[in-house]
C-alpha cells in the first residue's frame, strides 16, 4: 500500500491501497485509490476510485465514486454529480408533459446510473421555465425495448422570479422506451408530480399557477404541496 498525507505516484502498476489526503496517481489499479480530491489511473483500475471532488481512469472495472467521474470505457458504475464515459451512455431528449410543454434533457453516465440535466418552458407563458437535475437506472433492456426510473428535481421560475421564491417540481418518472431508428428512441409513461412552493410577500400567499389541477393539496402558512399523476412523451437521440 502507499499512504500518504498529500499524495501518491506509482510509475507503473498498483496491487495494493493508495490512500492519500489529496491526489493519487498510477498507471494500472488492482484495488482501491482514495483521495481527499482527485484520482488519476491512465490506463486501467480494476477496483474502486473514491475521491472528494475528481476521478478519471481510461478503463474502469469497478465503480468511481466523486463529485465528477470520468472514464474512456466504464463496465461498473460511476456514482457522482457528473458522469461521463465516451463508450457509455449519452442521449438528449426532448419532451412534451402537461405542464412544462418543451423540456430538454442532456444524460450521461452508463445505464445503470446516469445524470440527467434539463431545461424546459412553457408554450403559453414566455415567463415560465424551469432548470433541472436528476438521476436515472435503466432497470430492464431486451432487444429494442427498455425500461427505466428516473428521478427529477427542477426550479420552477414564474413570472420572472427567477430564484426568488421556492417552487420545487420533483417527478419519479418511469418510461417505457422503443428504438425505432438506429440511434433514436421513442419514450411514453407515467410522471407522479410533488410541487412544492413557498409563500410569497405574505405569510399564506402563494402566486406559484403551475400546477394547474392536483389529486392532493394540502398547505399551511408557510408552504403549499400538490401531488398529481400525469404523462411524459418524449424523442430521444
Amino acid at each position: 500500500m502507499q499512504i500518504s498525507g498529500f499524495a501518491n505516484a506509482a510509475k507503473e502498476e498498483v496491487n495494493g491501497l493508495q490512500l492519500a489526503g489529496f491526489a493519487n496517481y498510477a498507471q494500472k489499479v488492482n484495488s482501491l485509490q482514495l483521495a481527499g480530491f482527485a484520482n488519476f489511473g491512465l490506463e486501467k483500475v480494476h477496483g474502486a476510485q473514491i475521491a472528494g471532488f475528481f476521478n478519471y481512469a481510461k478503463n474502469v472495472e469497478g465503480f468511481q465514486l466523486a463529485f465528477i467521474n470520468v472514464s474512456d470505457t466504464l463496465s461498473g458504475v460511476g456514482i457522482g454529480f457528473f458522469n461521463y464515459s465516451r463508450k457509455g451512455f449519452h442521449k438528449i431528449d426532448v419532451s412534451l408533459t402537461e405542464n412544462l410543454h418543451t423540456r430538454i434533457a442532456f444524460k450521461t453516465g452508463v445505464a445503470r446510473f446516469y445524470n440527467i440535466f434539463a431545461f424546459g418552458h412553457q408554450f403559453d407563458s414566455e415567463n415560465t421555465f424551469s432548470l433541472g437535475y436528476g438521476i436515472g437506472n435503466q432497470v430492464w433492456s431486451r432487444n429494442k425495448n427498455f425500461l427505466s426510473f428516473e428521478l427529477l428535481t427542477s426550479h420552477i421560475s414564474e413570472n420572472k422570479s427567477y430564484f426568488t421564491y421556492l417552487n420545487l417540481l420533483n417527478e419519479l418518472n418511469i418510461s417505457y422506451t422503443r428504438r425505432f431508428l438506429k440511434n433514436s428512441l421513442l419514450l411514453i409513461g407515467p410522471s407522479f408530480n410533488f410541487f412544492l412552493s413557498a409563500s410569497q410577500n405574505k405569510v399564506g400567499e402563494y402566486n406559484s399557477s403551475f400546477a394547474t389541477y392536483s389529486q392532493y393539496s394540502s398547505e399551511n402558512e408557510y408552504f403549499k404541496f400538490d401531488f398529481w399523476v400525469g404523462a411524459r412523451l418524449a424523442i430521444s437521440i
